[in-house]
């Protein structure tokens, strides 16, 4: 189908200037005039701006010895070649014909040892010894080749001594540093590494201190951590040993001289356990410095998310006997991380934290608060949704509060198991700040925004910021639902708008009733999650008023579109044929299972937001099914005002404001926020909804938009 530009819906935005291309590459530079001393037989190479003198093999390809010219007659520089590829000994030349550089290619590639030499001799050089980031003071540049490959690189002052990347004497190499390790001037000590063909860290690193002490032994693979891992002290004696299998820390693991501060028992001087995919494992021994233990450790077997999710732990209810009985059993199966969650469903359920304190007393490696603490925090931020290493790392005695509360945030459609974990956390912790933050944002998904606001109250002064999220966050998941239209001031500074609707009522009408049905369908969803005959006010509006004849089908389909853009100069002409392309329609609308309620309500939300505005466009001051259409006087402002305020609400999001700010657009307030301070979150929500506005507006002034859930005028800008 053809279809004119409106020129209101697509001049908002950013402009874009195709300047062209001016080409690939430029006409080639005309040879100059042959300098003397040049020999005939050289040839101009415009790439170069060379001379060149190039023997050729009888299949015409350079084999011998390859010289070259400056354009102002000066040798430059000579090659070998055999078959058509540099192989031997190269060198090239300052003006005054002394040698820049000098070294060995091996069928084509750099290989052994290359000189750079300085230059201040007369006449401009065009071989500097590198082209940036020259140590003050070098005057020669050596590079270790192996076939391409760069080894190492040294500096050499005028008097021949070997000098640092930043101008200083290098130190002396220790007889117990091979010649491979390089020196690392910014940790001050010696490294080797090895890489395999395709640049990855591949076989033995290690690291020296500057005397030649061994500090750090690492082995790799193809890129990741594999084998065993060592570091020394000072004097050269083990402080830690570890294995690693493809990136993960797996085997045996032993720790020498552990810090006093690290354990409650300062005596503990040694650490013996293993690893398996990243986790503590089996069993644990705490020694003192005579070799004397303070204690064993079971710490289980690896987890995995979906055993984890699968565990009696997590269940929503305990087996036969109770929390209790669920950690007694688990942990005479050894499973001691899951023993210590069911014994945190048992402190919730007796209102008292002694059954878990017990627990952590008797499973969990025995750690310092601070120490605790901190290794909670590194976890939950390497395990990045993980459960397993969340949940493993209890009984390594990370800080219990801080897991279950990250935990309890993890769980997403198991919200009342995570509500649970974050309630045993604030048992624990009652202070925690963090733990009222999560369990509000827990309560929002189970529907309960009082509990929320509850959580919010309690907040201190320094979590103010976040006290007022919660607020506005629960007030707008929440919502009452308003005719959208009622109160707003509708005006815009755009300076084109349409008069009214171009789409009949018949139409209008069957998308009212569409939205009415995708409404349904969310009222649904929500209230399958509800309990039995549960109708919070927050519950989204029942509009089967809308609906005489039952809901209606919801469809999807595909069409072409040919836009051609309306001729501003009303001369008919057209610079090309416009291209047709694919749109594709999808009225449906579904949740699964896993769908959590915030979004639906968000969802909700949008619908009653196109609904209203829907009605409102043809003349309505309700939700209702028009008999006729008749636009408000102000319908133009109010589809320039749908594509301003999702402009604005998208640099919110993108640039927080900036672009705004620059180019004084002003602001707007939203559910009682002012756009410039509005969370991403709440911003992304208003985004959603003048998107939603936006639509409606699109196809009512448009009859060759067949529907507003068309994809092409929902773009995100």
């Amino acid at each position: 189908m053809h279809a004119a530009r409106p020129i209101w819906r697509y001049s908002c935005g950013m402009s874009v200037e195709d300047v062209g291309s001016i080409g690939d590459s430029a006409a080639p530079a005309p040879p100059l005039p042959r300098p003397a001393g040049v020999p005939d037989a050289a040839e101009w190479n415009p790439r170069s701006f060379e001379w060149e003198l190039v023997p050729r093999d009888a299949e015409g390809r350079p084999h011998g010895l390859v010289r070259a010219w400056r354009s102002d007659g000066l040798f430059v520089h000579e090659y070998e070649h055999r078959a058509g590829e540099r192989h031997g000994a190269f060198r090239r030349f300052h003006p005054d014909g002394s040698i820049a550089r000098e070294g060995f290619y091996e069928s084509g590639s750099q290989h052994g040892l290359t000189i750079a030499h300085d230059y201040e001799g007369p006449g401009t050089t065009h071989e500097p010894l590198q082209q940036c980031c020259v140590p003050p003071g070098a005057w020669k540049l050596q590079h270790d080749f192996d076939h391409g490959r760069i080894e190492d690189v040294r500096w050499y002052d005028r008097e021949g001594r070997h000098i640092t990347a930043k101008g200083k004497l290098h130190p002396e190499r220790p007889a117990s540093v091979p010649r491979r390790a390089g020196f690392e001037e910014h940790t001050d000590t010696w490294v080797h590494r090895e890489y395999d063909a395709q640049g990855m860290p591949h076989g033995v690193w290690q690291r020296w201190a500057r005397g030649g002490v061994l500090r750090e032994r690492d082995e790799f693979a193809a890129g990741k951590a594999h084998g065993t891992w060592r570091r020394w002290d000072e004097a050269g004696a083990l402080t830690e040993e570890g294995g690693w299998q493809e990136g993960k820390r797996g085997g045996p693991y032993r720790r020498i001289g552990v810090p006093a501060e690290l354990y409650v028992d300062a005596r503990v001087h040694e650490e013996r356990g293993g690893f398996d995919r990243d986790q503590s494992v089996g069993p644990w021994t705490l020694l003192d410095a005579a070799g004397v233990s303070l204690g064993a450790f079971e710490l289980g077997a690896a987890l995995d998310d979906e055993g984890l999710l699968a565990s009696p732990a997590l269940a929503d209810a305990p087996a036969g006997g109770g929390w209790l009985a669920t950690a007694r059993a688990l942990e005479a199966e050894r499973r001691p991380a899951e023993a210590l969650l069911a014994l945190a469903r048992a402190a919730v359920a007796a209102g008292d934290a002694a059954p878990l304190r017990d627990g952590l007393a008797r499973l969990a490696l025995p750690r310092r608060a601070e120490s605790a603490l901190g290794m909670a925090a590194d976890l939950v931020t390497r395990a990045d949704g993980r459960l397993d290493l969340v949940a493993n790392a209890l009984p390594a005695g990370a800080d219990a509060a801080s897991l279950l509360r990250a935990l309890g945030s993890s769980l997403a459609g198991r919200e009342a198991v995570g509500l649970a974990l974050v309630d045993a956390a604030l048992l624990l912790a009652p202070d925690r700040a963090d733990c009222h933050v999560t369990r509000a944002l827990l309560a929002i998904h189970l529907g309960r925004p009082e509990v929320a606001l509850a959580e919010a109250a309690v907040l201190p002064a320094e979590n103010a910021e976040q006290r007022s999220f919660l607020e506005a966050y629960t007030r707008v998941i929440f919502s009452t639902y308003p005719f959208a239209p009622a109160g707003l001031e509708i005006r815009t500074a755009f300076p084109d708008v349409p008069e009214g609707p171009e789409q009949p009522l018949e139409k209008v009408r069957a998308q009212i009733m569409k939205y009415a049905t995708r409404l349904g369908l969310v009222r649904a969803a929500v209230l399958e999650r509800l309990p039995p005959g549960a109708a919070p006010a927050w519950l989204p509006p029942d509009v089967s008023r809308l609906l005489p004849e039952g809901a209606v089908a919801l469809e999807t389909w595909e069409f072409e579109e040919v836009i051609e853009d309306e001729d501003e100069n009303g001369d008919g002409g057209t610079d090309a044929e416009p291209e047709a392309k694919l749109v594709t329609v999808d009225e449906t609308l579904t949740f699964d299972a896993s769908a959590a309620l915030p979004a639906m309500l968000r969802q909700a939300r949008r619908e009653w937001f196109g609904l209203c505005w829907m009605c409102w466009a043809v003349g309505l001051d309700r939700v209702a099914l028009p008999d006729r259409v008749e636009a408000p006087a102000d319908f133009g402002q109010a589809a320039g005002l749908s594509i301003e305020r999702l402009w604005r609400c998208r640099d919110r999001i993108v640039t927080g404001g900036l672009r705004a700010m620059t180019q004084g657009v002003p602001g707007f307030p939203w559910e009682g926020v002012e756009i410039d301070v509005l969370p991403v979150v709440l911003a992304e929500i208003a985004a959603d909804e003048y998107r939603e506005m936006r639509a409606i507006f699109y196809w009512l002034c448009d009859e060759g938009v067949q529907s507003p859930w068309q994809d092409n005028v929902r773009t995100p800008d």
